[in-house]
């Protein structure tokens, strides 16, 4: 065998033979003492202060330790690595002593890098790219040989049998080896050994599933707490993780140890000095790997209990064409919105990409590996489109999932500067099989009621790229674009990913378009291939009904709230209020009022609450019964209140029916019952929790057949919501009139339910309570408190004298029952104006503009209306605009800086901070003139029934402040019915924000501004143009309004994408003659609907060809295409008929 350290150069080898000498001298005088410390005297000796980075030295110090002390042989061995890496000398002898040391995995890398290095220079027969010391055939043959059978003792040690033959038996068949007869008769030997072993441990060599490579380094918390999950997350199935450790200072390696991971390669030694990119990093894991899965992990994750087992289930049921599965994810830390969510990221081409998953190794390494020209972004984005290309799919993988701690993700910077340029590669890589636009949506989201649709793979006999069209079709479903998951689901059906699943969603967002026709084919179809799913027989007899899709209606307009009222305006205001204050969505609820005035008194009381709430339906009591299946018929669910309804937490109406529609056998959802109710008032006693079970999210279910009280207790009338259709058969047959008797009819009946809607859903803590102070009707003897300052006729005096219930002051109240008396808080109901207290919040939204802020403050300080505040947020501004704004000493301004994000997020920070009953836009760049907040007040003054004054005109101002002798002036839209019209048809705001006053409860009303880039107030008067009352104000002083280049309406790519989708919107929000008025003549419904989809697609294909500035008429195009298929779908005409679909020029 070639002992290495012979080889080494002159000046260590005499060091060392002075060592020997001296060791040898003090062995013979027996003087243990040096002996036992000649490691200290060989650094003395052989590693000078020059030696510390003398290559031979270092190892020449680590072969003479070897025998006696191979632990500190392998610190100058280390040490020697790292001065000449690749020096076979040095990984030789790194070799030798893992194996002395019993570290076989380090020794088989090291080794495998030996004979690769060997191998090349045997083969090309050029040795000038070795050493000096390996310039001759002879010589590097012996020390291939002698590598190769260390290499192969190195794979029997670690069980690895298969390979340790391999390897002899490439020894003996070796052309380059000159072999003695006596070194092959030991070979054959060994080889015999093997064949006696290997079957006594053919267990020791079971398949592995999952191989999970993670590159780690000074993260051991997180790392601990990561191995924890995976333990929990197998459950059963074979697997071994591989750690590809960055020399970390932690205690990264006592982790490792803890959880029994034994191959741990280190950064350093298997890949040489320096930092190395991510791509090159875990190719090096998956090197390693035995699975027949692999997963990239990292060390800052954390699995669900069994995720890993149920993904490995999963993918045993797919055919090769899966080459893998991706699990559901979300940041702890979400930087966008949607990934507080679990989900799984879009890439190029609206195809999923494989964040955290496993993929077949087979295919990884037939696709290559990770592609290692990245540094640290996009190579997951280049495998996946690499499988994608190839023919294969990835696939979501139902209920597993990951939760990733990012907070180290966000504070980090150092690879920031590397995403550009790997994006750029990426973009340049794919540009011929994907499109390079970021799909919208971007996440496709984890819901438990879907769970049959991720699981459609299962059930597909084969699977092609249609079902990339259903993953992302079903994003835009679960988003609410609904036109746009109808155009996908139809791909995926012509590309043969038809199963019922794919006609079903088809179906549902047909209905959402108000595409009858084909939501009804698609349903039927279900039925036919489906006769047992009862939702799709359903969802037809609503069709045929033409209750939900009559005019285009959208899921959000498809619930009503009924609430009952007799002789308490006060009461019956506190309920809206708090309604108002705690629904999430209350703009996609139709709320009306059925009530009942005992006298005229009473009566001219509701008449000011029809006037303070404009959008909410007040109907008298007549005919009750017959008023209450009116109100109901129109929508598919009924949220039933009465009027001492006090909401106290916040919720979310979309939550509700998502929850109802994933849980059949529920009879409806009670908003008043939760794990908080343990007291029934009506009996006065306490009363036991039945067994919930989670029902998603914070919502609960459980068996109210077997529930007591309250609990027992599911259809009233006083905070449910029911399906329309589970309900209506048995109001038409009771006799009711009026809401005890309605409640106690429905809970006499209650049993006829108990079979198929035995389960009730709730939120873990009730959102609401009744407040029973008074009664006033004389039907039931309910209990109530009977205190005489709450009567009924005390709390409408003191409604006459302007009071009313303090709605905020019982928000995070915990009620114990569903009713519980409590104390009424009162205030005044109009607004007190303090003296001493803004009227008037101006908003000032700002971002790099100290060349301008001074001006703009100037002009607002210097106003002859005094009785305002100045809000001022900074949406992270990086030049002087801080220190401009603390110059000033006026207590009336207050600054907020925040993070740059948008424009959009610092005016919502301005709606949610102000004091004002009004909010006057100032933007930091503009300035007004000395009373214009005084004219724009008085008018505002003079109409309380509107929210929304603007200025008729905006005078223009150059860069530096000077006359541009131009001006902008406003159309008018006091009828804000012809809103809608011009939005769409012209494609921008016609109403100013700019110099614009809004009543501060406008925002209560209909919420904040979206989180976008720009234009979010065009976005905004598209949803909420019919909910706003606008008024042009004439008589005003001057808003100078300044053109800049820079400004944010100069975002063109994300200005064109976000005003396409605002307007595709609008086609679902609004009725066709709302946006096309000039069809209303037309009586034929099949002429009516071919004059508007024309009018849609002629108009989107206007903005695609650049109409008012369009620069990106891509956006367009699509949506006017589709509306185009659609013209012809109902007319039958020819393409050629029609006007050309492409961009010219």
């Amino acid at each position: 065998m070639v002992v290495y350290h012979d080889c080494t150069a002159e000046g260590p080898a005499y060091n060392l033979k002075k060592l020997r000498r001296k060791y040898m001298e003090q062995l013979a005088r027996k003087k243990h003492r040096q002996i036992s410390n000649y490691a200290k005297l060989m650094r003395s000796l052989c590693l000078g202060k020059e030696g510390e980075n003398n290559y031979h030295q270092l190892i020449g110090a680590a072969s003479f330790l070897q025998k006696d002390y191979p632990e500190e042989a392998l610190k100058w061995a280390q040490k020697a690595a790292k001065v000449n890496p690749d020096a076979i000398a040095c990984r030789y002898t790194l070799g030798s002593l893992h194996i002395q040391l019993g570290r076989y995995d380090d020794a088989q890398v090291v080794l495998e890098k030996i004979l690769e290095q060997l191998s090349k220079a045997l083969e090309e027969g050029d040795m000038t790219s070795l050493s000096s010391d390996f310039r001759d055939k002879t010589t590097v043959g012996l020390c291939y040989l002698d590598t190769c059978l260390k290499l192969a003792t190195c794979y029997t040690k670690q069980g690895k049998y298969a390979r340790a033959k391999s390897t002899y038996t490439h020894l003996l068949n070796n052309q380059y080896l000159a072999m003695s007869e006596q070194q092959k008769t030991l070979i054959r030997e060994e080889l015999e050994k093997l064949d006696e072993t290997t079957p006594a441990s053919a267990a020791a060599e079971k398949q592995c599933d999952v191989s999970i490579v993670l590159c780690t380094k000074d993260r051991a918390e997180l790392l601990d707490q990561m191995l924890d999950s995976v333990e929990k997350a197998v459950q059963g199935v074979a697997y071994e993780v591989i750690v590809v450790e960055g020399d970390s200072g932690d205690n990264t390696l006592e982790i490792l140890r803890k959880h029994n991971v034994t191959k741990i390669y280190s950064e350093a030694e298997c890949l040489g000095p320096g930092r190395h990119s991510w791509p090159q990093l875990y190719n090096f894991g998956f090197s390693k790997a035995s699975g027949k899965w692999g997963m990239y992990a990292s060390d800052d994750i954390i699995f669900s209990e069994g995720s890993i087992c149920r993904a490995v289930e999963l993918l045993r049921q797919q055919k090769d064409e899966v080459a893998g599965g991706i699990f559901f994810y979300r940041n702890v830390y979400p930087t966008s919105q949607g990934w507080e969510q679990y989900g799984i990221d879009f890439t190029y081409g609206s195809k999923l990409l494989m964040n955290y998953g496993l993929f077949r190794m087979k295919h990884y390494r037939e696709a290559g590996g990770l592609n290692e020209e990245y540094r640290f972004y996009c190579a997951d984005t280049d495998l996946c489109l690499a499988l994608y290309e190839s023919g294969k799919q990835l696939i979501p993988l139902a209920d597993c999932l990951i939760t990733h701690n990012n907070v180290l993700d966000v504070r980090k910077k150092a690879d920031a500067d590397m995403s550009g340029r790997d994006i750029a590669l990426c973009l340049q890589r794919w540009k011929h099989f994907v499109p390079t636009e970021i799909p919208a949506p971007r996440r496709l989201i984890w819901q438990e009621e879907l769970r049959g649709a991720f699981e459609l793979p299962a059930e597909l006999k084969e699977i092609n790229s249609g079902i990339e069209s259903f993953w992302y079709a079903l994003a835009c479903f679960q988003q609410g674009l609904f036109q746009k998951a109808e155009e996908n689901f139809i791909r995926a059906v012509k590309a043969h990913c038809d199963h019922w699943r794919v006609l079903w969603e088809l179906a549902k967002s047909a209905g959402q378009c108000g595409n009858i026709e084909l939501a009804e084919k698609a349903a039927e179809k279900v039925v036919k291939l489906v006769p047992a799913f009862s939702e799709a027989k359903d969802f037809l007899i609503r069709l045929n009904r033409n209750t939900q899709f009559a005019s285009n209606r959208t899921v959000r307009e498809n619930i009503v709230g009924l609430i009952f009222s007799k002789d308490r305006a006060m009461q019956l205001q506190a309920t809206i209020d708090s309604f108002f204050l705690h629904c999430g969505d209350n703009g996609d609820i139709q709320l009306s009022v059925l009530y009942k005035a005992s006298n005229q008194s009473h009566r001219r009381q509701y008449d000011k609450l029809k006037e303070k709430y404009s959008s909410i339906s007040f109907i008298e009591e007549a005919d009750f019964k017959k008023q209450v299946l009116a109100v109901i018929d129109k929508f598919e669910y009924v949220l039933f209140l009465v009027d001492d309804n006090l909401f106290v937490r916040d919720f979310y109406l979309a939550d509700i029916v998502k929850s109802l529609r994933s849980n059949n056998d529920a009879i409806g959802f009670s908003l008043r019952l939760g794990g908080n109710t343990d007291y029934c008032y009506a009996r006065n006693t306490s009363q036991g929790l039945p067994e919930f079970q989670p029902a998603g999210g914070s919502i609960l279910k459980y068996d109210w057949t077997e529930a007591e009280f309250d609990f027992g207790y599911p259809l009233e009338v006083s905070s449910s919501v029911y399906r329309t259709k589970d309900i209506r058969a048995m109001l038409v047959e009771i006799k009711f009139d009026n809401p005890n008797m309605l409640e106690g009819l429905m809970a006499a009946n209650v049993r006829l339910y108990s079979r198929q809607k035995s389960q009730l859903l709730c939120y873990e803590h009730s959102v609401t309570f009744c407040n029973p102070v008074n009664m006033v009707q004389s039907v039931s003897a309910n209990r109530f408190g009977g205190v005489r300052k709450y009567s009924a006729q005390k709390l409408a005096e003191m409604f006459d004298d302007g009071f009313e219930v303090d709605v905020s002051r019982y928000s995070g109240f915990v009620p114990n029952s569903c009713h519980q008396e409590v104390e009424l808080e009162f205030c005044k109901a109009s607004p007190v104006i303090v003296s001493d207290g803004p009227l008037v919040s101006v908003e000032m939204v700002t971002y790099n503009a100290d060349r301008f802020i001074r001006r703009a403050i100037d002009s607002v300080l210097a106003q002859s209306y005094q009785n305002f505040e100045l809000v001022i947020v900074d949406d992270g501004s990086t030049d002087h605009t801080g220190e401009i704004v603390a110059s000033y000493s006026d207590s009336r301004i207050r600054y907020t800086c925040m993070p740059h994000k948008n424009c959009a997020s610092a005016r919502n920070k301005v709606i949610t901070e102000a004091k004002g009953k009004y909010l006057l836009c100032v933007d930091s760049d503009d300035f007004i003139a000395p009373d214009y907040i005084e004219k724009m007040v008085a008018c505002a003054e003079k109409h309380p029934e509107i929210d929304y004054f603007y200025p008729a005109k905006l005078v223009l101002v150059g860069e530096s402040g000077e006359p541009a002798g131009r001006q902008w002036e406003y159309l008018d839209f006091s009828n804000n019915k012809t809103l809608p019209a011009f939005l769409f048809e012209q494609g921008y705001a016609p109403v100013p924000n700019p110099g614009s006053l809004k009543r501060r409860l406008l925002f209560d009303k209909v919420g904040c501004y979206e989180d976008l880039d720009t234009v979010e107030d065009f976005v905004f008067l598209c949803r909420n143009a019919l909910k706003i009352r606008f008024k042009r104000v004439e008589e005003h002083s001057a808003y100078f309004y300044r053109e800049l280049v820079s400004g944010l309406s100069h975002k063109f790519r994300a200005r064109d994408q976000i005003t396409a989708m605002a307007m595709n919107e609008m086609v679902a929000i609004y009725p066709p003659e709302l946006l096309y008025p000039k069809i209303e003549g037309i009586t034929d419904p099949n002429l009516r609907k071919a004059e508007y989809y024309k009018y849609l697609f002629t108009t989107f294909y206007k903005h695609a060809q650049g109409y008012h500035l369009v620069r990106y008429g891509e956006y367009f195009q699509q949506y006017g295409d589709c509306y185009r298929q659609k013209l012809l779908n109902i007319t039958e005409l020819s393409t050629a008929a029609m006007p050309a679909g492409k961009l010219s020029g």
